[in-house]
């Protein structure tokens, strides 16, 4: 990852989307402040928490008010008003009639300010100018059934806003608001709030029961397991000599049965004795039933990558470890069987993050044996190169973040999408590593692909484009299987480095996708489901369709389901290849 400015030019063949029509609640069309992020200004701000908080995006640096913040954001979403252009979003009255207006608001500067415009009819309503927020009426406005628009125009900069609504009712009140958060369609099934800080969460059956438990990996790289109920079963503390914080976005670790007894065992960084371990616990107990050194520099050294991954290197049940490490100076990749014994290795010497961030798994031929893929390089079976593009992409800032493999053009192989940093999003054939294409895409974190908009027919790449100015921020930008730009969304970058998830929601056999906190439409929009960020999605409950877990700053873990969800038991998802492939080979890239 660079960490210097990426250059800001929004390359893209047709305008950018604007949001879907804003839902109706009981009766009420709420336009939260997402409603208005497709027609964002440069200047103004998404605030992905309370108002004031800035992220990243083109135009100006963040404001954030020395008055004290709200205590309640519609939504934990709000928009920072920066700039003086007007914009808005659409909504759809579903009957004709007096609807009363009303916005939350706050002012974050003296002198600050906004009025509405319900279609072609001004408030004389002022808002944006109470510095502690303020729940107001803009008063009634007569008006036909069907489309119109939502605009916030006379912007005094220096205000925010995180919802706007139009009611029947003449007596809403703010206590009303709670209710109308979030889709009712996706439904809280689980909550974790859990004790310990979280760097990431891995899951499995750890004690045999049939359920899902929980693996949290802490910062400075300690271990602590949860049973279903959120119960610790055990944990093992990292010592703080060194880093007391070592990761750079993941610590390594995974949760596997690696013995087929049904029961999952722990792979996790332990320091025993002054040396660096890869220790395999049982998962029940902690008990420390194989381990071996890791194979990285002697202490001290930096932690840039240190990843793992299951994948299957032979015939039968996957069992194999693959162990990814990057201190700086020399790059490896281990291959370890169900006992910590080793493999093979393979090891090429290069910078920091040349390699990327993570190793993948992956049968690019058919054979039913794994390849093992990590930024410039497939590895066989065996730790052999099947190709490499080194000459291609000599420096190590053109590694890639994010990878996944898929057929986009219907010929019965994978190509390999990627997220390449400041290269952009690209294409490989996965089987030769050719380039196919390359798109610019500010600096591309993260990509995901499959069949996720009504308006394209086959399936779509997209990719998370990463902003760094005024902070972290990214927004989607859509491709069709020959690289073709389709749009972006939203219109400005929202705060954050978020994450993609995608899964059989539904149960119907077809998967919705996630990215960040928002479930994406089929418009290529986001609907904004959750409080916290979407974190992982796969069946955590074991009803065949697939639920969406996020994981808060706080510790709090939620599994998330469709309300009416069918569910849709299916050969694919016992399989252990899918397992290890889809559940346990999670990733933040």
């Amino acid at each position: 990852m660079k960490s210097h400015l990426i250059a800001l030019v929004l390359a893209v063949s047709v305008p950018a989307i604007a949001r879907a029509v804003a839902p109706v609640r009981a009766g009420i069309v709420v336009l939260d402040a997402t409603q208005f992020l497709g027609e964002l200004p440069d200047g103004d701000t998404a605030a992905n928490g309370r108002p004031g908080g800035g992220g990243g995006r083109r135009g100006a640096a963040a404001t954030t008010p020395a008055r004290p913040l709200p205590t309640y954001t519609f939504e934990n979403f709000a928009m920072n008003l920066l700039a003086p252009t007007p914009f808005g979003a659409k909504a759809n009255l579903p009957q004709a009639g007096n609807w009363y207006l009303y916005v939350r608001s706050r002012s974050l500067t003296d002198g600050s300010s906004f009025k509405v415009s319900v279609g072609d009819k001004l408030s004389s309503v002022v808002f944006g100018d109470a510095p502690a927020g303020a729940f107001q009426s803009g008063g009634s406005f007569t008006l036909p059934a069907g489309p119109l628009k939502v605009t916030l125009t006379d912007i005094h900069p220096g205000c925010a806003f995180d919802v706007v609504l139009l009611s029947r009712k003449a007596d809403l009140k703010e206590s009303d608001l709670a209710p109308l958060e979030y889709p009712e369609d996706i439904v809280l099934l689980k909550e974790y709030p859990l004790p310990v800080a979280i760097e990431g969460v891995k899951f499995g059956d750890l004690n045999g029961d049939g359920k899902t438990d929980l693996v949290v990996l802490t910062p400075n790289y300690s271990t602590y397991a949860f049973d279903n109920s959120g119960k610790e079963l055990w944990h093992a503390e990292a010592p703080l000599a060194g880093s007391p914080e070592r990761t750079q976005f993941e610590a390594p670790g995974v949760v596997w049965d690696f013995d087929h007894d049904g029961k999952a065992e722990v792979i996790a960084w332990r320091m025993i004795d002054g040396k660096e371990y890869i220790t395999m616990a049982d998962g029940a107990t902690g008990d420390i039933k194989h381990k071996v050194e890791w194979p990285t520099q002697p202490l001290p050294h930096v932690y840039n990558n240190f990843r793992t991954a299951i994948a299957k290197l032979h015939p039968g049940y996957p069992d194999s470890l693959i162990v990814y490490t990057d201190s700086g100076g020399t790059v490896s990749v281990n291959a370890y069987g169900p006992t910590l014994n080793l493999l093979w290795s393979y090891s090429h010497p290069r910078l920091k993050d040349y390699h990327g961030h993570y190793i993948y798994p992956v049968d690019i031929n058919g054979d039913g044996i794994d390849e093992v893929y990590v930024s410039h390089v497939m590895l066989d079976a065996h730790g052999k190169e099947v190709w490499n593009n080194y000459g291609l992409f000599p420096d190590n800032h053109d590694h890639v973040d994010s990878a996944r493999f898929i057929d986009l053009n219907g010929d019965g192989k994978l190509e390999l999408i990627a997220g390449q940093s400041d290269v952009g999003t690209t294409m490989y054939d996965a089987t030769t590593g050719k380039l196919l294409w390359q798109r610019f895409a500010n600096h591309n974190q993260k990509i995901e692909g499959g069949n996720y908009r009504a308006d394209i027919p086959g399936q779509v790449v997209v990719a998370s484009s990463r902003f760094y100015v005024g902070g972290l921020g990214a927004l989607l930008r859509w491709y069709d299987p020959k690289g073709n730009r389709i749009d972006i969304w939203p219109n400005n970058p929202i705060p954050g480095n978020p994450n993609f998830a995608k899964g059989d929601f539904k149960g119907d056999g077809k998967n919705v996708l996630f990215w960040q906190r928002f479930r994406i439409e089929s418009d290529g929009t986001g609907t904004i489901a959750f409080p916290d960020e979407v974190f992982h999605m796969f069946d955590f409950m074991g009803t065949g369709n697939d639920q969406a877990i996020t994981v808060g700053r706080n510790g709090m873990v939620r599994v998330y389901g469709f309300k009416d969800a069918k569910p849709n038991p299916s050969a694919e998802k016992t399989d252990p290849v899918y397992r290890a492939h889809s559940i346990s080979n999670h990733t933040h890239y």
